[in-house]
């Protein structure tokens, strides 16, 4: 059980990093779960709460896969 929540987690993570970071023109990937779409639902509430933090990951000239793999594995 504890496998397939740490994997649905995970899905979750991704596909809410993936829809907040997605250029504003461009049309969202279709949700991963319900939950995913609850996510989405509220994501810009979430990036008002953490405006600085998200402006500086956009502005980094970093590759945001990596970043993303490197939290990823802080996280898990």
């Amino acid at each position: 059980m504890e496998d397939q929540l740490r994997l649905c987690t995970l899905q979750l993570l991704t596909d809410y990093l993936e829809y907040c970071t997605q250029r504003p023109s461009s049309d969202p990937h279709p949700t991963s779960s319900l939950e995913a779409t609850v996510m989405r639902s509220i994501a810009s509430q979430v990036q008002e709460c953490y405006q600085l933090s998200w402006t500086c990951y956009r502005q980094c000239q970093s590759n945001h896969v990596e970043m993303v793999a490197n939290a990823m594995q802080n996280i898990f």
